[in-house]
Parts: C-alpha cells; sequence; structure tokens
C-alpha cells in the first residue's frame, strides 16, 4: 500500500470510506427527528444544542488532536457516529436523551471534521489544489451515491439499529488508510489572535455566511420529505442524482480552476441561490429530480471554489490555529440561524428562504487566500 498509493490516494480512500459512513444516516438526522414524534422547534433546539457544544469545545478538541494526534481524533469520531446513531434510534425512550444525542453528534462532528481538514491542508499542494479539491469532491459523491439510497433501505426495512452497526464498521475501516500516512509534530503554541488579526474580513464573512448553505444541506431533506414525497427513498434518490451530476460537473471544473487561476466563487453562489430558490417552488417529485441535477452542477461548483480557498487560506497558518478560528466561526454563525428560527420561525419553508437570503449576502464579498499585515503582531 505504500507503494502503490501516494499520499493524496491514501487520504482519498479514507474520504471515501468515512463519507460512505456518514452518508448512510446523517443526512435522515432532521427526518428521523420528525417521525420520532419531534416538531420543528424541538428539531431547531437539537440543532442549537449540537453547535453550541462544538463551539465550546472546538478549542479543545483541536488542542487535544495536536497533542495526541489528529489520527486518533479520527479513531474517537468513529466510535461517536455509532454511538451517536444508536442514541438517535431510542431517542423519544425518555427526556434527557434529546440532549445526551446531540452532545454525542457535537463530539463526533468536532473530533472528525478539524482531522479531516488537518490532513487535507497538510497533504495537497497549493500549486494544484483545485485539481486535488475536485478530487476530494468527487470521491466524496462517488461515496454519496449509493450511501443515501442505501441508507434510506437500511432505515424503511431493518431500522436504524442495524444502520448503526453498519455505519460503525464502515466508520472504523475508514480509519486504516491514516496508518499509512506521517502526522507532523505539532509543537507549536495555538495563536488564534494572529489568525484572527491577519485573515482578510472579507474571507471571515464568506465562511461564516456559507454556513446558511449548510444548514439548508441539513435542512432541505426534511422539507422535500414533507413538501414532495413523505419515504426516506425518494430522499435517497434525490441524492443520488445530486451525487451522480456532481461527480460528472467536478471532474473537469477543477481542472479549468487550476488552468484559469479565475475564482468562481460569486458567480456559484449566484446560480446556486438562483436553484435554490426555484427548488423551494417544486413539489412535483419529478420536477424535483430535474431541478437537483442542476443543484449538483452548481452546488459542487461552488463546494469545489470555496474549499480551494480555504485550503489554500489555511495553508498560510500553523494548522491547528487556523482550524480553530475556522470552528469558532462556522458554529457562530450556524447559532445565529438556528436561534433565529428557534425563536422567530414556524415552518421549514420560511427558515430556508432565511437561509437563502443569507447565502446570497455573501456574494456581495469577495474572497482573498493572503495573509494580511498586522503591525501590532
Amino acid at each position: 500500500m505504500r507503494q502503490l498509493l501516494t499520499k493524496e490516494h491514501k487520504y482519498q480512500l479514507f474520504i471515501f470510506l468515512s463519507v460512505l459512513a456518514t452518508a448512510l444516516s446523517e443526512i435522515y438526522i432532521p427526518i428521523v427527528l420528525y417521525n420520532q414524534g419531534f416538531n420543528l422547534k424541538q428539531i431547531f433546539l437539537f440543532f442549537v444544542f449540537k453547535f453550541s457544544v462544538m463551539l465550546l469545545i472546538s478549542y479543545f478538541i483541536i488542542w487535544m488532536g495536536k497533542t495526541i494526534k489528529f489520527k486518533l481524533l479520527l479513531i474517537i469520531s468513529a466510535l461517536l457516529l455509532g454511538v451517536s446513531f444508536y442514541l438517535l434510534s431510542i431517542i423519544n425512550k425518555f427526556s434527557l436523551l434529546f440532549f445526551i444525542t446531540p452532545l454525542a453528534f457535537a463530539l463526533f462532528n468536532q473530533t472528525y471534521w478539524p482531522g479531516r481538514h488537518y490532513y487535507a491542508l497538510t497533504i495537497l499542494s497549493k500549486d494544484n489544489l483545485a485539481n486535488s479539491v475536485g478530487s476530494i469532491v468527487i470521491t466524496t459523491q462517488l461515496a454519496l451515491i449509493p450511501s443515501a439510497y442505501l441508507g434510506a433501505l437500511i432505515i424503511e426495512h431493518w431500522g436504524l439499529k442495524i444502520l448503526t452497526i453498519i455505519v460503525t464498521i464502515t466508520a472504523l475501516i475508514s480509519i486504516i488508510p491514516l496508518f499509512y500516512l506521517k502526522e507532523t509534530d505539532n509543537k507549536l503554541p495555538i495563536n488564534l489572535r494572529e489568525v484572527i488579526s491577519t485573515t482578510p474580513k472579507n474571507s471571515l464573512f464568506i465562511i461564516g455566511l456559507d454556513q446558511a448553505r449548510q444548514l439548508m444541506v441539513i435542512f432541505f431533506p426534511l422539507f422535500i420529505y414533507l413538501k414532495v414525497v413523505e419515504t426516506y427513498r425518494y430522499v435517497g434518490i434525490v441524492n443520488v442524482v445530486i451525487g451522480l451530476a456532481a461527480s460528472i460537473f467536478v471532474y473537469f471544473f477543477a481542472r479549468k480552476i487550476d488552468k484559469t487561476k479565475k475564482d468562481y466563487l460569486r458567480v456559484s453562489i449566484l446560480l446556486l441561490s438562483f436553484i435554490l430558490f426555484i427548488k423551494l417552488h417544486i413539489t412535483n417529485p419529478l420536477l424535483m429530480i430535474i431541478i437537483v441535477f442542476f443543484e449538483g452542477l452548481i452546488a459542487r461548483m461552488h463546494m469545489t471554489t470555496i474549499t480551494r480557498n480555504i485550503y489554500s487560506l489555511g495553508q498560510n497558518y500553523y494548522i491547528p490555529s487556523f482550524l480553530i478560528a475556522h470552528d469558532i466561526t462556522l458554529n457562530l454563525m450556524r447559532l445565529f440561524l438556528l436561534f433565529l428560527a428557534f425563536f422567530f420561525i414556524g415552518d421549514i419553508t420560511s427558515f430556508i428562504y432565511l437561509c437563502l437570503v443569507v447565502f446570497l449576502i455573501s456574494s456581495i464579498f469577495s474572497f482573498s487566500d493572503k495573509k494580511t499585515e498586522n503591525k501590532n503582531l
């Protein structure tokens, strides 16, 4: 394996297997909660608690990864994913589980994503970054294509407990390629002040505002379930179509970014906002499949561009410091929007409209992946 696979290939194998595990189940969390008897306000509260915990533990978890190796964090995350879905399967057994379950999901996400980003930032070459990110996006989509539909079939035929076992085994297997990657020593002190003071403010705004898109990714499956077809299987098919469209498009598009050195962020935000606006007004199952095909094309154009920009920016800094600043920014914006939803919004369509407007605002700003000077440091 050491001789046959490059570092990027080993990382992509980890991505494929870990996404296969998470995508079997994560896209269905709001739907599962709804079917367990929770209303929309309670589902908002579930995610408020989850992202609050992620915000509070972000510094400690990344410091722990720096100290004991991010590889060990990812092993812990694999176990936590299984625990999280087991708790979700029994969440309505007693009231305390409503708070314990998002805590478990928060611990999973906060151990998985920093570890995943850490390896990307250390392995990917800045000279060919868009192409490398494009390969990761394609790998992600190839895992999403079967797993989203398989997850639906498993839930409908065998239930969440069987899904939990499969997810846990797959997540643990996904860690194996990382043992063939050397992790550098992280002995430098964490310096959040440097990252926050020298990151271009427009770039921070875009990273934060983009979380409105992420919340739409979380809640659109519930919208489709409630407004279009009320089955897990149809939601799975929608995600298969998105994955197929994305894989085809990104293969050619990522190479174009590296070749032309252009930033397609603004145009991708505008196009994706337009498509998501149309998607909000569709209730016909066939028309929904058609529009999500186009969503898959443009959403991955956006994902490739913004991920490339964030990784390029992050490579200017000591990685653990950048990851903490990045995670704090993400979770603050997610919490802001979810608090607005919990207190002022009573239906899922209005919440997605709110997220869509916030996401569209991000098109005003231009992303820079260069550090700015701070004479006070």
